[in-house]
């Protein structure tokens, strides 16, 4: 009966107005609820019985990737994927399938017909298919398969016995030691000690000797020392050592081993926050050269991290060595391989600062005008003050006209998820629509359904995603919103600083949404910590009341706001130092005030923008551009008028 139902709501749904009628705005109620206790019977039962069909497919989509108790049978699963490859979470629902076909007796040749259209994207998968060839005599691509779900897959202990009885034939010490080596990259300590055991000695003490320093359990010392000589250089070993020496404040140790290393493929993302830490002590301790060969010797051959490398190679040439020359192929290559507008107008911008150092303006002016194209980046603003072009120029015109793709069943539901409420379900098919195409009018779309679901979040988070196709949504990817913007403004004008300034916070730090909790603990649309709200509140002399901090908006961004006033105050006006010091304490600023200068007391626009990048936290260091930049858009998008040089003035000047 239930098979019946859920294939029938496989149809796709009819054309017409997205919007529901009152019965079937019941009837989905109704049936949400039971979806949301579990009862899917019900739950599709109801859905049969609206008119607009939308909505079922949305509960199937919530059906399909129900666990196996309580869930379909493999046969509806996989018409829903079949009938809906594009639409959010496919992959978690292969996962699905991939262990029902492991837990359930499907015949090996429909495994093998399942796994030969939708490849495994498990190791439980892989699994489950080495199983069927195995059954079918095809020993060499079940063993092929056995040796990548053993190396990949995380098993409990009782799970390593079960596979090994069956995979155990086509494995080999090499399996084994690629396995340990895994998860020790990973941090999967407890599975890599069990298979200590099944390695060879001399590999066995190499793998212990990693456990010890990545774990900080036992005797790093004794451990290394126990690793064969011919096995010291393993690159394992080696960034292992690294990175204790470096969690150990051993600096100048760590980057004796860091000259001659090199990023291991896969694990590119530890390794490059083991470079950078150690490419900025060596930068704070005024060895400038030997920062340099490492920022430029980094070893990456593509992605961000790759990227990141580059810009601080051309940075630290550019403004620490005075070698532009060396500085222009860094800052090129970073240009040739990004695509994001974020990293488009840094390129862009240093290029041309390279070429002014160079003493070639042409060169430099078209440089800061392909930065421009930016605007809503901070690099992009910078070099709008270099061009002498304004922000209201760069920032103008209205948002694209929203417009929904005809016949889009995901569209269609957005917003109907939005009318009944069903923001959880909703946020994902906004992403995977904004995705989908560099399309302005689908992005305005996209980001005015959210924001008619009373969720400005969900908007900006459309407005962001758009921005990387660069799309600038400037109503509803920078929100004013009607009730709360009266407070904000008289809370800033009260602490003495533009509200521009308040929504660029509210903007970074919680996307406008009122209920926000981060796993550190902080709340509201201005995430403040409860101690630093209870403290607020007595200088704002208000009752302190947790709950007001994530139900009553108004409410957060008066302590919020006086939180914010209170550090620019204490940092005389610099909105970089109160910025720096919301997002990682008051105490921060000041130890980076000792380490590289007062940006306060800095004439040259160049030297601050200098100590912003010299902000070792990459954290506070995006935060601090996102908030200066989010504050100009504010200007813009409030109206005010905001001149070529407003970006630079933002840096230097204090607030008043």
């Amino acid at each position: 009966m239930t098979v019946l139902v859920t294939l029938a709501l496989l149809i796709p749904g009819v054309a017409g107005a997205a919007r529901l009628s009152a019965s079937d705005t019941a009837i989905y109620n109704a049936a949400f609820k039971a979806a949301d206790a579990g009862n899917w019977g019900q739950a599709l039962h109801l859905a049969g019985k609206a008119s607009d069909r939308t909505l079922r497919e949305v509960l199937m989509w919530r059906y399909v990737r129900a666990p196996l108790t309580g869930g379909p049978d493999l046969a509806t699963r996989l018409a829903f994927l079949d009938a809906h490859p594009d639409w959010p979470t496919v992959t978690g629902l292969r996962r699905v399938i991939e262990t029902q076909l492991l837990t359930e007796a499907t015949p090996a040749n429909r495994v093998i017909d399942i796994l030969g259209r939708y490849p495994p994207v498990s190791a439980v998968g892989k699994r489950a298919l080495a199983q069927a060839y195995l059954e079918k005599g095809r020993k060499e691509e079940a063993g092929r398969l056995f040796r990548e779900a053993w190396i990949e897959g995380d098993f409990s202990k009782d799970n390593e016995e079960k596979f090994l009885a069956q995979a155990r034939p086509f494995l080999s010490a090499r399996d084994h030691i690629a396995r340990t080596d895994r998860l020790i990259w990973d941090g999967v300590y407890d599975s890599a000690r069990r298979m200590i055991v099944r390695l060879p000695k001399d590999q066995g003490l190499l793998m212990q000797a990693r456990i010890t320093l990545g774990s900080g359990k036992g005797n790093p010392t004794a451990a290394v020392n126990a690793v064969p000589a011919q096995l010291r250089k393993d690159p394992g070993l080696v960034f292992e050592r690294i990175r204790w020496r470096r969690k150990s404040k051993l600096y100048d140790e760590a980057i004796e081993l860091l000259q001659s290393a090199k990023p291991v493929a896969g694990y590119e993302r530890l390794w490059w926050t083991e470079q950078n830490v150690l490419i900025r002590h060596a930068l704070s301790k005024g060895h400038i050269t030997q920062a340099y060969r490492l920022a430029s010797r980094h070893g990456h051959t593509a992605g961000a991290h790759s990227m990141d490398s580059e810009f601080l190679a051309g940075w630290i040439a550019l403004r620490f060595l005075n070698d532009p020359k060396a500085a222009l192929p860094h800052f090129q290559q970073i240009q040739k391989n990004v695509e994001m507008p974020i990293s488009l107008s840094r390129g862009a911008y240093w290029i041309g600062r390279t070429y002014e150092a160079m003493g070639n303006t042409a060169q430099a002016q078209e440089w800061y005008r392909k930065a421009t194209a930016y605007p809503a980046t901070f690099y992009g603003q910078l070099a709008a003050s270099r061009t002498g072009v304004s922000l209201n120029r760069l920032i103008s015109g209205q948002d694209p006209a929203p417009r929904a793709p005809s016949g889009n069943t995901m569209a269609r539901a957005v917003e109907q998820l939005g009318e009944l409420g069903r923001h959880d379900e909703m946020l994902p098919f906004l992403i995977v629509l904004c995705d989908s195409a560099p399309d302005p009018a689908l992005h305005a779309f996209l980001a005015r359904a959210a924001a008619a679901a009373g969720r400005n979040d969900f908007a900006v988070q459309v407005a962001r995603r758009a921005a990387r196709q660069n799309t600038l949504l400037l109503e509803y990817g920078y929100p004013v919103p009607p009730g709360l913007d009266k407070a904000i403004a008289r809370q800033a004008q009260a602490n003495g600083f533009p509200q521009a300034l308040a929504y660029g916070v509210i903007r970074q730090e919680s996307n406008f949404y009122d209920r926000a909790r981060s796993a550190a603990g902080a709340l509201g649309l201005m995430q403040l910590m409860p101690g630093t709200a209870k403290d607020t509140a007595k200088k704002e002399d208000v009752a302190y009341r947790l709950a007001a901090l994530t139900d009553e908006p108004a409410y957060n961004t008066r302590l919020g706001n006086r939180y914010l006033g209170d550090q620019l105050r204490r940092f005389d006006g610099s909105i970089i130092l109160a910025a720096a010091a919301y997002n990682a304490g008051p105490g921060r600023p000041v130890s980076w005030i000792n380490e590289h200068g007062d940006p306060r007391l800095m004439r040259n626009t160049d030297d601050i923008i200098d100590w912003i990048e010299r902000i070792p936290f990459s954290e506070t260091r995006n935060y601090v551009m996102r908030v200066h930049e989010g504050a100009l858009v504010y200007r813009v998008r409030l109206g005010e008028k905001v001149d070529a040089k407003a970006p630079e003035l933002h840096l230097r000047r204090a607030v008043h």
